[in-house]
């Protein structure tokens, strides 16, 4: 029997993510890639919930860390979500991850605070930063749940360009909010 990391778990879990979907990761399927006893993996997750959120933030981490951090909020809002929707396009049920997963130690600890530190740093106070945040995500993840459904996704390709679209979906989330500052609601 091998021994195994977290960080091998994960890659395997994405690979069966990337290739069967979401529903055919288990403790099952990922002993047998690994080649290793299920009580193997438990003594990395205790639970399903536990792999899905290393999952989930080794999707947005990578993309959240290539964003300049001198960027001003709003172009860095814009790239972070341009950044984490090519992110999920590899993963068909990438978007069902994301809603399904409860944000690891990590996510809350490191890609949380690095995604709001551009809003920290334009003077949004704490709250609105999370809310903030939290809008763009939930903006992603949504239109990101419709590109992944082959049947939307071919309604929304005969109607507009999807990454252009997606674009001026998030300035215009932005535009709200930047209206919102100056109208002095931040």
């Amino acid at each position: 029997m091998s021994i195994i990391d977290k960080g091998e778990i994960v890659r395997a879990a994405l690979d069966i993510l990337r290739v069967q979907g979401l529903d055919a990761v288990s403790t099952r399927k990922l002993a047998e890639v690994l080649k290793v006893r299920g009580p193997a993996l438990y003594h990395h997750y205790k639970n399903k919930q536990e792999l899905l959120g290393d999952m989930a933030n080794a999707i947005v981490s990578v993309p959240v860390a290539s964003i300049d951090p001198s960027l001003p909020w709003d172009a860095w809002s814009a790239a972070f979500a341009v950044a984490v929707r090519k992110a999920i396009l590899p993963y068909p049920d990438g978007a069902r991850l994301l809603i399904a997963a409860w944000p690891s130690n990590e996510m809350r600890e490191q890609t949380i605070p690095r995604i709001e530190a551009p809003l920290i740093a334009a003077g949004f106070n704490p709250e609105r930063s999370h809310e903030v945040t939290f809008l763009i995500a939930s903006a992603v993840i949504g239109w990101m749940l419709n590109e992944q459904n082959p049947r939307i996704r071919e309604f929304m390709e005969q109607r507009f360009d999807l990454e252009h679209a997606f674009v001026r979906a998030v300035e215009t989330i932005l535009d709200g909010i930047r209206s919102q500052m100056l109208e002095g609601r931040s």
